[in-house]
């Protein structure tokens, strides 16, 4: 579950062993490698270069773990009190959301200079850091539902994304792209935008559009049109404006994820390619 690539490598969590524990393999050769044993759950895995980040349960809560693969060494990133859950990684940074004030924040730590630092402190929940280079993103509920906001971790500056009455949420970010779920249109919906242009649609149709990623110029997301217990996964490329569903197997998805490789992107994972028709306009 949860792969994420870097390079030609892949990493994800895995139940094999009774608990979750997380493995990689370099997908050019070889055979999957253990980068924990513990009998505790290591979970929810993210990837930049040579560094894994993910949450860790060893000590009793969740805390944030490192493995470089290039020294072979795993490290603590954060076992400060409370929880801290869904880490990214990126470059230098690793963020993570927090609740050891009693409500989820966003904190970030440079893997350089060893710096903590806490992005936010609303007594309301930001939660779901996503992040490319420096730029930081969230879902951040201090006006009542769900806006995006971003964090200049260069600048230390931050500012709100999306302005909408409705929920926007689970954020995702690849250069100066960033998408997100929608639901001004009384269904979940995909947007993206860059950071300097206006806000575009993605998704139309019945039926909810939900957790989409981005790499470059391709947008990938979970589609319900089949109804809930049917999702199927489709993507969008924003230089063309098309876009297809790659899934219709209703015995269930893998799990698909990008990696740099190609002009647009290339899809990793073993679901269905059989074109459908658009799910876009």
């Amino acid at each position: 579950m949860y792969p994420k690539v870097s390079g030609t490598r892949v990493a994800w969590q895995d139940q094999r062993n009774g608990n979750w524990d997380i493995y990689t393999k370099d997908i050019s050769a070889g055979n999957s490698t253990a980068v924990t044993n513990n009998p505790s759950d290591q979970m929810r895995p993210s990837f930049s270069g040579n560094i894994i980040v993910w949450q860790d349960n060893r000590n009793g809560n969740w805390d944030i773990y490192g493995y470089d693969l290039s020294s072979g060494q795993e490290f603590i990133i954060c076992s400060d009190a409370g929880n801290q859950e869904r880490p990214v990684v990126s470059g230098e940074w690793v963020s993570w959301q927090d609740d050891r004030t009693g409500n989820w924040d966003i904190y970030a730590y440079n893997l350089n200079t060893q710096e903590q630092i806490r992005v936010t402190s609303h007594e309301r929940d930001q939660m779901h850091p996503a992040m490319s280079g420096n730029i930081l993103t969230w879902e951040d509920y201090r006006h009542g539902l769900g806006e995006v906001y971003k964090f200049d971790l260069a600048t230390r500056t931050e500012s709100r994304y999306t302005f909408n009455i409705y929920n926007q949420t689970l954020p995702a970010i690849s250069g100066n792209t960033i998408v997100w779920t929608d639901q001004r249109h009384e269904q979940r919906d995909i947007y993206y935008s860059t950071l300097s242009a206006s806000e575009t649609r993605v998704t139309y149709g019945t039926g909810d559009h939900s957790q989409a990623n981005v790499l470059n110029d391709v947008i990938v997301y979970t589609d319900y049109e089949a109804g809930q217990d049917d999702p199927n996964l489709a993507f969008f490329d924003i230089k063309t404006g098309m876009g297809e569903r790659l899934t219709t197997n209703p015995q269930g998805r893998k799990s698909l994820c990008l990696a740099p490789g190609c002009s647009s992107g290339r899809m990793i994972g073993t679901a269905s390619t059989r074109y459908t028709g658009p799910t876009s306009r």
